[in-house]
């Protein structure tokens, strides 16, 4: 039988990989491949502990195509289940678990910035159209605070990139505008909740400079970035997911380090404000994966994308694959 992530917290670090891919990863735990390859999907922890992996691109005969697939993992068990599509096909979208256990899913690209805001009832298996944001957009850096509204900067809409950032607050169940982004981001950020209710952005990719090293630190308190560290890697695309200490940010892409994605996996400490490098992606890096904590606070990744080689020319590929990263 297929051992499960259940065991307990590390009294240690463990700072190891698991993967879906044969001969990858410590062979203590295979994690079950997504059923359909995606990449732009975005994830969220459900109330009951699995993890919702919602819609993204694929390529569907060769051809590009937005899917509104609703994937859901269980840890537990280690499978795989399907539930009521997105009413909107959509990638580089933002997801959230609400404080009342229903999921929301904002933005995203499909032929350009869109807004429409949908809400999933798990009790229902059904849909409902929520308050749209403010700015249409895609490729946003997006985090839940520990108060429970959702925060969402900058990112790219149908004229380009720019710097507008929201806040949602599901007690009202409306966005209100904040303190621009410090960027215009022309490849996108990944967003993490930090440490005492703030929200972190980290790398990204700007017209004319490429891949940044940045990181941000949002407060809602003041409604003011800081800018107190930078990664160890300049890269965009990447995942980042918050822990108990601050974040780990893994895979993206940089040019400048060549035509592949990485395998950089980087923690950021919010007490400290310093970086440290971790034991990187197994196999082959990625970028535009899905990425949540899970329950028992490992990190894991879902789907993405990655360049392999095809008669001597490099093209994006789809992945189905599923790695956890234990801290």
């Amino acid at each position: 039988m297929m051992p499960c992530l259940v065991f307990g917290a590390p009294k240690v670090k463990m700072d190891l990989w698991y993967s879906s891919v044969a001969g990858e990863g410590d062979p203590a735990f295979k994690p079950t491949a997504m059923p359909t390859a995606v990449y732009g999907p975005a994830a969220a922890i459900t109330a009951d502990g699995k993890v919702a992996v919602l819609g993204g691109g694929m390529l569907a005969s060769g051809r590009f195509a937005y899917y509104n697939g609703h994937q859901v993992y269980d840890p537990e068990t280690n499978t795989w289940s399907l539930r009521a599509g997105m009413p909107t096909a959509r990638y580089f979208h933002g997801a959230a678990t609400l404080p009342n256990g229903r999921l929301m899913v904002f933005g995203g690209w499909k032929n350009g910035g869109v807004a429409p805001v949908e809400v999933y009832d798990p009790a229902t298996n059904a849909w409902t159209t929520g308050r749209e944001m403010g700015t249409p957009r895609a490729e946003m850096a997006f985090a839940t605070l520990e108060d429970g509204r959702v925060f969402a900067a900058a990112g790219r809409v149908s004229g380009g990139p720019f710097t507008a950032a929201e806040l949602y607050n599901p007690q009202t169940g409306t966005w209100a505008a904040v303190a621009p982004f410090p960027q215009s981001y022309a490849a996108p950020a990944a967003g993490a909740p930090l440490p005492g209710n703030k929200a972190g952005v980290f790398g990204g990719g700007i017209t004319g400079v490429g891949a940044v090293d940045y990181i941000y630190v949002y407060d809602p308190a003041t409604n003011s970035y800081l800018l107190p560290s930078s990664l160890p890697t300049a890269r965009y695309t990447a995942a980042a997911v918050g822990t108990d200490e601050g974040a780990v940010v893994i895979g993206g892409s940089n040019p400048a380090l060549g035509d592949i994605y990485l395998q950089a996996n980087e923690a950021y400490n919010a007490y400290t404000n310093a970086t440290s490098v971790l034991a990187p992606m197994p196999g082959y890096g990625l970028g535009g994966m899905a990425a949540a904590r899970l329950p028992k606070g490992q990190v894991g990744l879902f789907g993405g994308v990655r360049k392999v080689d095809v008669n001597g020319t490099f093209v994006n590929s789809e992945v189905h694959t599923v790695r956890v990263y234990w801290p």
